[in-house]
Formats: C-alpha cells, structure tokens, sequence
C-alpha cells in the first residue's frame, strides 16, 4: 500500500470470515472513515462494527427484489463514491473474496471513480478460485476453461471437453435480476443440454461450494449432468459448478514435445547455445 492515501479502497476480505484478512487490507480498513461491506457473513460486517472506528454499513440494503443486479452494482458504486467525495479520509468498498473475481460493484466502482478523477487503490485477497483449486484439487496450470454460466449460454462459447470446465454464478444462470426466490428445476434444463452436447448426460459433475466459516468443509455434491435439475433446491448463489474432462487430450505437436525435454533443443533457444 502506498503512503498516500487513495480516495477509495476496493477490498478483497477472502472467502472464510475474517480469518483470511491481510495486513494489508487490514491496514486499509483502519485508515478508512466508512466501510460499505459486501459480504453473505454477517459475522464479518459485526466484527468490522466492533474493531474499527469507522463507520460501518452493510450493502445489502441497497438490493432490490426484480431489479437489475447491473443497477444495484452502479448504486453500491454510487454510494461510495458520495461518502468518499465529501470525506477527508479514504472510503472502503469491502467485497466477498477478491475484489477483481466476480465483482461487479468494485468494476463500476473503479470505472465511475475515474470519471471522477478519484483514485482507487485495488488491495487483494483469497479469491474463491484459489479456495475452489484446494477443494476440487485442480492445478489451473493444467488447463482450465472458466466462464460465467449465463454468459456461456448467451455466447454459446466452444467447449473442450478435454480441458476442465469451471461455472460460476450457477445458482444465478439465466436472469440478470436481483432474486431470493428459489430456484425451480427448469432453471437448468438449458444449461444441461448446452453441456450434454460436449460431456453426454452420464458425465459426472461436482456443485462445489467453499467453506465461509474457520474449520468449516467445503460442500460437494456429486451427480450425473444428465440429473443436474434434481438439485436444484439445493443449488446457492454461493455455488459453483465443475466439469471434469473427458480424458487427456493428445499431443498436436509431437516435435515440441519430444524437443522440450531434448538437451540440444535447449542449447538452441538459450544463450548457452551461441
């Protein structure tokens, strides 16, 4: 973190309570006069009331049933932005996880405070992609396709059914507006006939949901994709949805594979070999 302050913090407080706190988001929440918290925990925003000297608010009051998730993003954004604008010390926007994973509300922030020409200083955290690689015991690095799920059925973006396939926002797919209703199984119908053109419907998939509270366990529910609508009720905002691949996919460049472990191919693309 820099010495001088920016007018606006974008907090990632990580995914299990306060527990995965950084010093340095720490640090930023201590310095800010008002923290707006975006956060599924209550447990988190009480304890901020009880350790910090700034004001404290919960985002949550500004949903709205029906409406927009976009339009409740722009008004969090909004929000903060007034509180920093008439405030001599730095306004904090602290967000669930990282706050460039998945977060609208610190996007809008970040692209509304610049039309401002109000600086924002971006303080990372865990993100539910790092608990999510621990709790399905993935390596990215491995290969990995990730999509939101109504984007990808809105793009019908090309699937590899070699490489793993990572959802987000599956308890979401197919609306854009603000709801607490539960979700009705022809929710997602589309969505797995969308995969069953790639996987077929015996394909195992995981809903996966990363633990939120210190000790808890992460929750993984195994099915057939071709049952997926039989979960529905089962089916948060807070879980996402894995597709192992099928199989390894074979080498398409059996020269660069056989080069990369070749002594004189390295002499060749180093300054040892000049």
């Amino acid at each position: 973190m820099g010495v001088d302050a920016a007018d606006v913090y974008r907090i990632g407080t990580g995914m299990v309570g306060t527990q995965q706190l950084t010093r340095e988001a720490w640090t930023a929440l201590e310095r800010a006069a008002a923290v707006y918290v975006q956060n599924p925990n209550e447990l988190v925003i009480e304890y901020f009331r009880e350790q910090l000297d700034g004001d404290v608010h919960s985002v949550e009051t500004l949903y709205r049933e029906g409406e927009e998730r976009i339009e409740i993003y722009d008004r969090i954004a909004d929000t903060v932005l007034d509180r920093a604008a008439s405030s001599d010390a730095p306004v904090a926007l602290a967000v669930y996880g990282h706050p460039s994973v998945g977060s609208s509300a610190g996007s809008l922030l970040t692209q509304k405070a610049a039309e401002r020409e109000m600086t924002v200083e971006t303080i990372p955290g865990v993100s539910s992609l790092g608990t999510l690689f621990v709790d399905l015991g993935i390596d990215p690095l491995d290969g990995l396709q990730l999509h939101e799920a109504t984007n990808l059925l809105i793009h019908e973006y090309e699937i590899d059914e070699h490489v793993p396939l990572l959802l987000y926002q599956v308890g979401v797919v197919e609306t854009r507006l603000q709801t607490s209703k539960d979700s009705d199984p022809k929710r997602f119908e589309r969505l797995r006939t969308y995969l069953q053109d790639s996987y077929g419907s015996d394909h195992e998939v995981v809903f996966v949901r990363s633990a939120t509270q210190p000790f808890g366990e992460p929750n993984l529910r195994r099915i057939e994709l071709g049952a997926i609508e039989s979960v529905a009720d089962t089916v948060t905002t807070l879980d996402s949805l894995y597709v192992p691949p099928i199989g390894a996919k074979p080498p398409a460049n059996e020269t660069l594979l056989a080069a990369a472990t070749a002594e004189d191919h390295l002499d060749r693309i180093t300054d040892e070999g000049n």
